[in-house]
């Protein structure tokens, strides 16, 4: 059985890879697009969990972080 990634794990990847692209298309379109954070949470903690990297009940359970809900 290979071992799960953590929440922290995973919100850290999410700030340090995701982050910066969103802030920087929040920037040029002048607003914050909590839309487009929650999609891209959803999008990476959907393939982390095809890609077995976190559990159904870990994805399921999961809240997004602060950086997505504002």
């Amino acid at each position: 059985m290979k071992i799960k990634m953590t929440k922290k794990q995973v919100v850290k990847i999410f700030n340090e890879e995701y982050m910066p692209g969103l802030r920087e298309q929040e920037r040029l379109n002048g607003k914050i697009d909590l839309g487009a954070r929650r999609m891209a949470w959803a999008v990476l903690t959907d393939s982390m969990n095809k890609d077995g990297l976190i559990t159904d009940s870990q994805f399921f359970r999961w809240t997004a972080p602060k950086t997505v809900t504002g």
